[in-house]
């Protein structure tokens, strides 16, 4: 499956996607659904950052291995830059858990 997201091309395989029925189907808890939350949120949090920073686009693969991120080209951003969106990922986890525990 293909889609776009911030004008950034991202591809997910169909193991993937087959994968998270069967997590969500074999997790009597339901902490399943609130891991696949917090990850996709983390994940948004650097894509959102990019995008602020407009970083060149990339293609983004999900895998059940991981995700990948692939670019024709590397600028040389910059510490503060790469610091910058590999810290959103975690703030945007501790906002949400903020907000969440303020509830």
């Amino acid at each position: 499956m293909k889609l776009k997201l911030f004008g950034y091309d991202i591809t997910i395989s169909y193991y993937f996607g087959a994968m998270i029925p069967i997590a969500l189907l074999l997790d009597a808890t339901g902490t399943a659904l609130w891991g696949m939350f917090a990850a996709a949120v983390h994940e948004l949090g650097h894509l959102w950052m990019m995008h602020l920073l407009k970083c060149p686009k990339c293609q983004i693969r999900i895998t059940v291995f991981g995700i990948q991120m692939v670019q024709e080209e590397y600028g040389g951003y910059g510490f503060r830059r790469d610091c910058m969106i590999s810290i959103a990922g975690p703030f945007i986890n501790l906002f949400f858990f903020a907000v969440f525990a303020a509830l």
